[in-house]
């Protein structure tokens, strides 16, 4: 005679497993950086790292945008420009994303005051503790500067620099 099922065992096996890490300190939910949490809300629009935008809606966001012609090369493939919108505390770089020139893609969001949060609700001046708590502890740190660390999810980097425990600078980025 059987006097507990299979599948009790099993619940009950998975329960005593998430208790023992738990009370180990390892978080079973660790938080993680994800290329969805790369981006900012400015201006009543939402501007997500390698989102195609165009450069209306960046120009009602920003009011307007500086270029830089450029050779081929890997970050505009067809040559042409780069543009920069800017305003207090935020800094977004685009590229066509296609010969044809017709949509823009965001290659950089770069954030230097608090004035602006990533849409994970980060901002600089935040104090570091605070970075896993949105993006977890899998952080990898700069060898030859102490104040410079990233995050990486496939191609999609989050730079981040700090000054005295402190959020200085956050710079989302393509690697292309």
């Amino acid at each position: 005679m059987q006097l507990v099922n299979r599948k009790t065992v099993k619940r009950v096996s998975a329960l005593i497993l998430v208790l023992m890490l738990i009370l180990s300190g390892v978080s079973c939910f660790a938080a993680t950086f994800k290329k969805s949490q790369a981006g900012v809300s400015y201006g009543g629009s939402q501007f997500k790292l390698g989102a195609t935008t165009t450069g209306a809606k960046l120009k009602k966001a920003f009011g307007s945008c500086t270029t830089k012609n450029v050779a081929v090369c890997s970050t505009v493939p067809y040559g042409g420009r780069l543009y920069t919108f800017k305003s207090k505390g935020i800094s977004i770089e685009t590229r066509y994303k296609t010969e044809a020139q017709t949509s823009e893609q965001i290659i950089t969001i770069t954030l230097t005051s608090g004035t602006v949060p990533t849409i994970s609700g980060l901002k600089v001046g935040n104090k570091v503790s605070k970075l896993a708590e949105k993006y977890g502890t899998k952080i990898h740190k700069d060898r030859y500067n102490k104040n410079h660390a990233y995050y990486a999810s496939g191609n999609y980097i989050l730079d981040v620099y700090t000054k005295s425990k402190k959020i200085s600078k956050l710079v989302f980025l393509i690697d292309l």
